[in-house]
């Protein structure tokens, strides 16, 4: 992929969440995040074609994203000290 040169980038982040089931109030619902939206904002002089493509390899790559997107194994332990 070709470099994408970039003045300044802005990240924001913004989730949905019905917080029933982390209060107690509601087991039926899920406690995770319902959905989970990002809008990124990139200063460049790059083309639409080479910000797209950036956006694709950027999803493709990113660790973040792969775990809310995939299951992942999560391990609690809880003891006494």
């Amino acid at each position: 992929m070709k470099t994408v040169e970039s003045k300044s980038t802005e990240v924001a982040v913004e989730a949905t969440l019905d917080p029933a089931k982390f209060a107690g109030t509601n087991r039926d619902v899920r406690a995770g995040y319902q959905a989970v939206n990002v809008q990124i904002k990139v200063d460049s002089d790059a083309s639409a074609e080479q910000l797209e493509k950036l956006r694709q390899e950027v999803e493709a790559r990113c660790p973040v994203s792969d775990n809310i997107a995939h299951p992942t194994p999560v391990n609690i332990a809880l003891g006494q000290s």
